[in-house]
């Protein structure tokens, strides 16, 4: 039994690291050993929200050359508009299927700021309106 435990351990181990934020992408690198094929999914999260997430799939020579799995572990993952509200945001890196974090620890987003033509809603308002969407019983078809 112990020996099927630790086979499953290894075979989800996640090797990576959080390298940081730059002109509002998240960049860094993380593969699992034991399935190199398979890339890793990566969330962005902040203050326990989901920020960004995208897959660890880019091509990065130096790990290649650092003996690194195949060298397509790289992740740039575009953060979310409502970190650009020129307040200071501190964000993580995780695994998207199995919670573990990245190496790296938390990174500051620095003040990011966007203006736009219109107004945006925040995901609380968003998720609120979607609720009242789905939840509406008559639909007027044209």
């Amino acid at each position: 039994m112990k020996n099927e435990s630790t086979a499953s351990a290894k075979a989800n181990l996640l090797v990576g690291y959080f390298d940081g934020m730059k002109d509002g992408y998240a960049t860094g690198w993380a593969y699992t050993p034991a399935n190199i094929k398979e890339p890793v999914t990566i969330e962005i999260i902040c203050k326990n929200e989901v920020v960004g997430a995208g897959v660890a799939n880019l091509y990065r020579e130096d790990l290649q050359l650092a003996g690194i799995g195949n060298g397509l572990h790289l992740f740039r993952i575009k953060l979310s508009y409502e970190l650009c509200d020129n307040g200071v945001h501190f964000v993580s890196a995780r695994d998207a299927k199995t919670g573990s974090a990245l190496k790296g620890g938390l990174h500051s987003t620095g003040r990011m700021a966007r203006t736009r033509e219109f107004a945006l809603m925040s995901r609380a308002e968003g998720t609120v309106l979607l609720k009242e969407m789905l939840t509406f019983d008559q639909y007027i078809f044209l």
